[in-house]
């Protein structure tokens, strides 16, 4: 995915957007994004791990 290639990238979504990204990012199954809770008008900063 592009957004990996990214220095920083800052994505203002709907929160079911939200829910796909996370689940991506995260490792989630998909079975699982419908009731992955996204808190409203929050921030969520994602660090990738090496």
């Amino acid at each position: 995915m592009e957004l990996e290639r990214a220095e920083n990238v800052l994505v203002v979504c709907h929160q079911a957007v939200a829910r796909c990204i996370l689940g991506y990012f995260l490792n989630k199954d998909a079975d699982d994004l419908p009731y992955t809770k996204v808190p409203l008008h929050t921030v969520i900063k994602l660090t990738p791990m090496a």
